[in-house]
């Protein structure tokens, strides 16, 4: 079935709807086709141009005053120029506003007498830092990477927690960390400064998760109006390892008690007993010595950790005892690899003990800088 060309030109451009329904009549095969055209000039019916220029969302949220684009979500007062792009405008409404494409059809899927302005309601500048001063804290004390706040379950967290709020990303966060860095280093600067006790100092050496080696420095005081042990971390550093590390590491610990300005003030130095801290000691004696023009840290004032030295002596001693320890192993193996084994054990603990016994593992879970945890099971054994 098809339209006539003649009838379609004198139809025009106005027709909205054609509509052509062909009846047939067994009886007269002659009947004329009855044609019904709908009215050409519907109104509810809009043609779309193809060319037709796209209403930008942006257009929504901003406003044209005196050649200035005005953020136009109450209380920002923001303006850009006429001709900024449209993407510097896009990227304000979404980290500050959380508005969006996307935000534009879900408004447009609400009720029509239902005016959305945003998404959330936006909170106050001073309330926004102390977010970002607790963000920045929760990070440090979790011992978290500052990308944790780039999480989809964080981010999640903190939209239902505090509507309005915008997480920051992972470099405003390590910013916000050494601000706070900074603050508390000049805090305890004036600490120090208040009181002229003597302290102690202790560094360890440690490595981190990727292996890289670094330093951390401790000092430790008993404070004169309450009587009682106070200690804080002064600081990090990392430390090239090879030769000549224990100068190294004698420079870093002298420039951070120079900084805290407890140079003068060492009463004693504790350390492991690795050969690097031992040399950074002997080294930090001199420049002491050097600086002051007096002993300020003497030989006998420089301590070896206890525990690493108590546990370098239990080490010794399982290497006398370690032919023994060989044999042992291999008896517990023997005992545990069979089931016939294990029931003459059990036979032979309830004759022997009136109880039952399992063969004792080979080893036992050990955890990262379970030293202490180790010395407590050595003298427990």
């Amino acid at each position: 079935m098809s339209i006539d060309p003649d009838d379609a030109a004198r139809l025009g451009d106005g027709v909205a709807d054609i509509v052509i329904v062909t009846e047939e009549s067994d009886d007269d095969d002659d009947k004329p086709v009855r044609r019904h055209q709908a009215e050409a000039d519907m109104s509810a019916v809009k043609r779309v141009r193809p060319n037709a220029p796209k209403s930008s969302w942006i257009h929504d949220h901003t406003s044209i005053i005196n050649d200035r684009r005005f953020c136009g979500v109450s209380p920002c007062k923001l303006s850009w120029s006429t001709k900024t792009t449209t993407g510097v405008i896009a990227k304000h409404l979404e980290q500050h506003h959380r508005l969006s494409a996307q935000s534009k059809e879900r408004a447009a899927d609400l009720s029509s007498t239902q005016t959305v302005t945003t998404q959330f309601a936006s909170i106050g500048k001073s309330r926004s830092c102390r977010l970002d001063s607790a963000v920045a804290e929760y990070i440090v004390e979790s011992t978290l990477p500052p990308t944790h706040t780039e999480s989809k379950s964080f981010k999640l967290l903190l939209n239902e927690s505090v509507p309005g709020y915008v997480t920051k990303s992972s470099r405003t966060t390590k910013q916000c960390i050494l601000k706070m860095y900074v603050v508390l280093k000049y805090m305890m600067i004036t600490l120090f400064k208040s009181f002229e006790a003597k302290v102690s100092a202790t560094y360890d050496g440690w490595s981190n998760t990727l292996l890289k080696g670094f330093y951390s420095v401790t000092v430790h005081w008993v404070h004169v109006a309450i009587g009682e042990l106070v200690e804080t971390l002064l600081d990090f550093f990392y430390i090239l390892p090879g030769k000549g590390c224990g100068l190294r590491c004698a420079v870093a610990i002298f420039n951070l008690l120079c900084t805290f300005g407890l140079s003068d003030r060492i009463l004693v130095t504790i350390s492991n007993n690795v050969s690097d801290a031992v040399n950074a000691g002997l080294h930090l004696s001199s420049m002491l010595r050097t600086r002051f023009s007096r002993d300020v840290l003497p030989d006998d004032h420089r301590v070896r950790c206890f525990t690493h030295s108590f546990q370098l002596g239990i080490n010794a001693a399982i290497k006398v005892i370690q032919p023994s320890v060989a044999m042992l192993r291999k008896l517990i193996a023997m005992l545990r690899s069979g089931k016939a084994r294990r029931a003459a054990l059990r036979r032979f603990a309830v004759a022997a003990f009136e109880c039952t016994m399992e063969p004792p593992c080979l080893d036992v879970v050990t955890r990262w800088g379970s030293t202490n945890n180790m010395l407590a099971s050595a003298l427990k054994c």
